[in-house]
C-alpha cells in the first residue's frame, strides 16, 4: 500500500509537469474491447514473469556480479525503462513511472534476493492498471477522463 501510495503522489506531480501524450498503447487500447482484454490479460499474468526473469533475474544477477550492486540497479533501470519507451513515446510522465517501477522492483530484489515478491509487486501495479483499463466505460466520466490509462490510476485514488 505505501508503494502504490508512493506511485499516486509522483504520478500526480508527473502528469502536472507532463501531460500524457497519445502513444503506440492507447491507439491498441482505443482499437477494441477485445484489445483491452488481451492488453490486459498479457500485462497482468505474462509480461511480469517474463519480464522479472528477464531484467530482475538474469541481467541483474550478472550486472550485480561483474559490476556491483549499484551498477547492476542503474542498468537494469535504464534497460526496462528503454525497452517500454517505443510503446508509450512520447508520454514522459508515464515513462518515467516506468523508470519509477523499475527501480522499486530492482531494489525489492536486492534486498529480498528473491525474484518472487517482484513478480508478485510487478503483477498488483499491472493488474490494477488493467482493471481500470477494463472497468473504464463503466466508471463514472470524472474517474476516466485521463487520456492515458496509466495516469488514470491517479484518479482510482480520489
Amino acid at each position: 500500500m505505501v508503494i502504490l501510495g508512493g506511485f499516486y503522489i509522483l504520478a500526480s506531480i508527473a502528469a502536472y509537469y507532463f501531460p500524457e501524450q497519445e502513444n503506440d498503447m492507447l491507439r491498441i487500447l482505443r482499437s477494441s474491447r477485445t484489445a483491452v482484454y488481451v492488453v490486459a490479460f498479457l500485462a497482468t499474468f505474462t509480461a511480469p514473469i517474463v519480464e522479472e526473469v528477464i531484467y530482475r533475474g538474469v541481467l541483474y544477477s550478472a550486472f550485480q556480479r561483474t559490476l556491483g550492486v549499484p551498477i547492476g540497479v542503474l542498468l537494469v533501470t535504464i534497460l526496462f525503462a528503454l525497452v517500454h519507451v517505443p510503446q508509450y513515446y512520447p508520454s514522459y510522465s508515464t515513462i518515467f513511472l516506468i523508470c519509477l517501477l523499475s527501480l522499486v522492483l530492482t531494489l525489492v530484489r536486492v534486498y529480498t534476493k528473491n525474484l518472487l515478491p517482484c513478480i508478485a509487486l510487478h503483477m498488483v501495479f499491472n493488474g490494477l492498471q488493467s482493471l481500470l483499463l477494463i472497468l473504464e466505460p463503466y466508471l463514472p466520466t470524472n474517474m476516466t477522463n485521463t487520456p492515458e490509462p496509466t495516469a488514470s490510476i491517479i484518479h482510482f485514488f480520489k
